[in-house]
């Protein structure tokens, strides 16, 4: 067990918690820490839709070039 795991093990069984359910959450913790919070989702949203109106903005230029000089 590495020492946050044994941390968090320790704390569950001195809070009253079972062996089974110290030991399995315990074990999910190190499992969740790469999980990407609500404030990454939001930032990657807004950098979607950032790309979105840049492209939208190139196609409409594109398309003003193409009616003013054909």
């Amino acid at each position: 067990m590495s020492t946050m795991v044994k941390e968090i093990y320790e704390a569950l069984k001195s809070a009253g918690a079972e062996e089974k359910l110290a030991i399995a959450a315990a074990e999910v913790v190190p499992s969740a820490e790469g999980l990407a919070t609500k404030a990454d989702i939001l930032a990657l949203k807004a950098d979607i839709y950032r790309q979105l109106w840049l492209m939208g903005i190139g196609l409409l230029g594109a398309m003003v070039a193409l009616k003013l000089f054909a």
